[in-house]
């Protein structure tokens, strides 16, 4: 209740705090792996396991979470909401989703 009283964005945090989380990790542990390898030699090692794992892991977990888990619906809206709130541009009134 830090930054908001509202029910609606309480519970939306509470839903997709722990997919932050785990975003949050695998976030910090990459760049440590990434940089060691870096360090020992094997840039062109690194830059192959990076586009594998975008392409391998990233886009079919971004697939299941946005289709299987309807997560890319949450993120629409979000997109949207700040589009809406960040000025005035006509052309996407039409796309505003209201709940």
């Amino acid at each position: 209740m830090i930054f908001s009283s509202s029910h609606d964005v309480i519970q939306a945090v509470g839903k997709l705090s722990y997919l932050l989380a785990l975003t949050i990790l695998f976030n910090s542990v990459q760049p440590v792996l990434s940089g060691v390898a870096v360090g020992s030699g094997w840039q062109s090692w690194v830059a192959y396991i990076n586009i594998g794992c975008y392409y391998l892991i990233g886009v079919p977990v971004g697939l299941l979470l946005g289709s299987v888990f309807n997560f890319g619906v949450k993120a629409q809206k979000a997109v949207l909401r700040v589009k809406h709130l960040s000025g005035p541009n006509r052309d996407d009134d039409h796309l505003m989703v209201e709940n």
